[in-house]
């Protein structure tokens, strides 16, 4: 038992991963799941480089994927996959609400806390608009961009 009197997990199981991807999988931060199931952030953050999770190339035990041995490869996986249908579920429930409100602003709010090194209002490049190298192809700053969705709101507010 760890000090909060939730049990401390030494071995890797199906149950555990189980378990913390399916509190992943609705919304919960990797590391909150991990400390609500008992699994120490440092045994979490080691099972994962070990298997080649993205994340952790940066860890002193990251092995690369191809390299990766079970179960850890299964569990870096199963993250992976948990964290993206997170993300992705979040993704979509923004963009619903945002379209249902027809108001960029929310949609836009959570790009910035999810993704501050592409939506951050501080970020001195221009956002790419489209990906592309078509003459029509556009590139604006996140203030620019703001400005334009600020105008479109109060246009269709006046409708």
């Amino acid at each position: 038992m760890g000090r909060d009197g939730k049990p401390q997990h030494e071995a890797l199981t199906d149950e555990l991963t189980a378990t913390l991807c399916a509190l992943v999988r609705v919304g919960i931060p990797l590391y909150l799941a991990a400390q609500e199931i008992g699994l120490p952030q440092s045994c979490l953050y080691d099972w994962l480089a070990r298997g080649g999770y993205h994340g952790s190339c940066n860890h002193r035990k990251y092995i690369p994927p191809d390299e990766a041995r079970e179960p850890y490869k299964s569990f870096a996986r199963d993250v992976e996959a948990a964290v993206a249908r997170s993300h992705n579920r979040m993704a979509v429930s923004v963009y619903q609400k945002a379209m249902k409100q027809r108001d960029g602003r929310l949609a836009l709010s959570w790009l910035k806390a999810r993704h501050p090194e592409i939506w951050s209002p501080t970020r001195a490049d221009p956002v790419p608009v489209a990906e592309s190298n078509d003459a029509d192809t556009v590139r604006v700053s996140l203030h620019d961009y703001m400005t334009w969705l600020e105008l479109q709101n109060d246009i269709a507010s006046d409708r």
